[in-house]
């Protein structure tokens, strides 16, 4: 694990977290306050503003571009970042790892990439229609433009179980010849689901199949393992892991990048002109044409040296306990209809995201009266695009600087609402 993690006692590690609230202040100039949304992003520790303001005020330069001491400053600890991103998330050379402005972007560009230079016609790619739109829009796109070029790429859906992770069974029964990417989250966005990507790994065997993997909701919440989950390619956000909007990274495994010829050029260090070919010189540096977001990389960097001081693990024992807490109070009141996810669970899990419906009422109504008595909640379909009975929902999304108390104000205030 990263960091040197220590594992407390479970009464040390949430002493510990009451104290982490202190360090973040949104919380202080928002005393009143109770924020369940970081599922959609998250506050952002002292640290990380720290280094946001600094960056603008004391070293701004634009990075690989100049020789002055500042722009070579800023080159050196954007590939630090890099190293420490790739480590974070046991990569095996930075290298494999690209800046990107989020998850969104990411999926976008791999997509993209491999629809145009890997995919043949024929093939097929499989996705989840529960997962988050911008993990599955992007096929279907790349579908059609491909079908402009004489290619045909078939979009075979699977589905989630009741538990909220990925029916494995309906997932290999999908599986083909012709089956060259597995399109996976890893933690869902609305059940908080694990979907034990490793596993499919192992059934996968020796088979040449891409996992591609939505690391949004995991990454900052458990430790992930590129190697361990078997993902050849992983991309995640940095807002919803402490840093600020609009950076994120994205894992290309080394042996991809023969097929992986970036889309999107421009200046950067990484591509060159020969007469009319185009040619790759740094796979990372190529993926990362024009002026990137060096302040939101910095912070990136940060953030994950909060989330190391705190431990990983600690982290997720913190919020397999909220879950868990949440869960037992939410039972005990009348008109919760529960939809797939912890309720189902027959493990102590979690990862601080429980969604559920009021009886009664729609979920952007029972928002309203929440966010009434200062508790910001995610309500709606939550950015994914089938439509059932488990869609329109309440999400409850925690982190670090949640407690018990906190849950304990929800279910007092959905008490009077059940009402």
């Amino acid at each position: 694990m990263p960091g040197g993690i220590k594992i407390y006692h479970l009464k040390e590690i949430y002493k510990n977290m009451l104290n982490v609230k202190n360090q973040f202040p949104f919380f202080t100039n928002n005393p009143g306050i109770t924020y369940m949304d970081s599922a959609a992003t998250t506050q952002k520790p002292r640290i990380v503003l720290d280094k946001l303001v600094d960056f603008y005020t004391t070293h701004n330069a634009n990075a690989g571009r100049s020789s002055y001491p500042i722009a070579n400053q800023l080159t050196n600890e954007v590939e630090e970042v890099r190293e420490k991103v790739g480590k974070f998330i046991n990569a095996s050379k930075k290298e494999e790892i690209i800046f990107t402005s989020g998850a969104t972007d990411g999926f976008n560009k791999i997509a993209y990439t491999l629809g145009i230079h890997y995919l043949k016609d024929g093939d097929e790619v499989l996705y989840c229609p529960q997962d988050h739109k911008s993990f599955v829009l992007p096929w279907f796109k790349v579908q059609r433009l491909v079908e402009n070029m004489g290619v045909a790429i078939r979009l075979v859906p699977f589905r989630v179980n009741k538990m909220g992770s990925i029916d494995r069974d309906d997932l290999f029964s999908k599986v083909t010849d012709k089956t060259k990417i597995i399109n996976a989250t890893h933690i869902h966005n609305i059940y908080g689901a694990d979907s034990d990507i490793n596993k499919i790994r192992d059934w996968l065997g020796d088979k040449d199949v891409i996992i591609n993997v939505d690391a949004a909701q995991s990454v900052g919440h458990r430790l992930v393992d590129v190697q361990q989950l078997g993902a050849d390619i992983l991309s995640f956000s940095g807002h919803k892991m402490f840093a600020i909007q609009g950076v994120g990274a994205t894992f290309i495994t080394k042996k991809l990048h023969q097929f992986m010829e970036p889309i999107f050029v421009g200046g950067s260090n990484g591509v060159k002109l020969h007469d009319s070919e185009v040619e790759v010189t740094n796979f990372s540096q190529a993926y990362e044409s024009g002026t990137q977001n060096y302040a939101g990389i910095l912070t990136l960097g940060k953030a994950i040296e909060f989330i190391e001081q705190l431990g990983i693990e600690n982290i997720y024992i913190h919020l397999s306990e909220l879950t868990q807490y949440l869960l037992q109070k939410l039972r005990q009141l009348p008109k919760i209809e529960f939809v797939y996810g912890p309720n189902f669970w027959s493990c102590a899990d979690g990862a601080g995201i429980l969604s559920f419906k009021v009886g009664g009422l729609s979920a952007s109504e029972a928002g309203f009266m929440l966010a009434e008595n200062g508790i910001l909640v995610r309500t709606g379909d939550h950015c994914i695009s089938s439509r059932d009975e488990f869609t329109n929902t309440i999400r409850i999304s925690m982190h670090v600087y949640n407690t018990t108390d906190d849950i304990d104000f929800l279910i007092k205030i959905l008490k009077t609402i059940c009402k």
